[in-house]
């Protein structure tokens, strides 16, 4: 079995975006899924849109960070990826894998993720310590999210948000992992 960059077992379908060029906002990242049969990108796109669309509430610029290219999320901003899940029957839990790390020099970041349509959310720290130019040693945040997106709807999302400690959060990679899914 694989294992995602947080420690999570590849047993669903993911998505996941990935921050890699420098842009005046977020809302333009690289999107990639997983190759399980029946569940492709399709799957996570949310009424009737082409693909997950990610959304930015405040002003979300992507930089070249000495961690690497990120999308600083100050206090105050969200990131917020749009998916659905209209042909999703049921799960067990979901995860969420987050490289990045805590846009301060010397305090970590409390991440915030939620869904606003089901008010579900759950928080953890994200460091500020990495290791300059090396893409192994970026900090990274795993937390389950249990059943936070609601199976047969086709409106859902994903916000993130930072506070505490530096309140800003860079993120570079967001997985996002369905575990236990039929559809």
């Amino acid at each position: 079995m694989s294992f995602d960059a947080c420690g999570f077992p590849e047993d669903g379908p993911w998505y996941e975006i990935v921050y890699w060029q420098v842009m005046p906002d977020a809302t333009s990242p690289s999107r990639s899924y997983s190759a399980t049969p029946g569940f492709g990108e399709d799957e996570w796109v949310y009424s009737g849109q082409f693909y997950p669309e990610v959304w930015t509430l405040g002003t979300i610029p992507v930089v070249s960070d000495p961690a690497g290219i990120l999308a600083h999320v100050g206090s105050g901003d969200t990131l917020q990826l749009m998916l659905g899940f209209e042909e999703l029957i049921d799960y067990d839990h979901a995860t969420v894998c987050i490289e990045g790390r805590s846009v301060h020099t010397s305090s970590p970041v409390t991440v915030t993720l939620s869904n606003p349509t089901t008010s579900c959310s759950v928080s953890g720290q994200l460091t500020q310590a990495w290791t300059e130019g090396d893409p192994a040693h970026i900090p990274r945040l795993g937390l389950d999210i249990g059943k936070c997106f609601t199976p047969g709807v086709d409106t859902q999302a994903l916000r993130v948000q930072g506070s505490g400690g530096s309140s800003r959060v860079g993120v570079h990679r967001l997985r996002i992992t369905l575990h236990g899914a039929s559809w």
